[in-house]
């Protein structure tokens, strides 16, 4: 699944939640969360660290990044 947040929208905290929604069914589920993220887009890739994300694979173009459940 692709999500994108319009630029009119962004920096409002949806990103964080619709996240954070993900990664509290994937605990709930014991399941890994795994994302890619273009290496251009530096807000988004802070928002992942920020959010427990580690990089386990650096591409040409991205990272893929992965939070485990806890």
């Amino acid at each position: 699944n692709l999500i994108e947040i319009h630029p009119d929208y962004q920096n409002r905290g949806l990103g964080s939640t619709i996240i954070l929604d993900i990664l509290t069914e994937a605990q709930q589920r014991s399941l890994p969360v795994l994302l890619s993220v273009l290496k251009a887009n530096e807000d988004a890739y802070r928002l992942y660290e920020r959010l427990g994300f580690v990089v386990i694979e650096e591409r040409v173009e991205r990272y893929m990044m992965q939070k485990v459940p806890s």
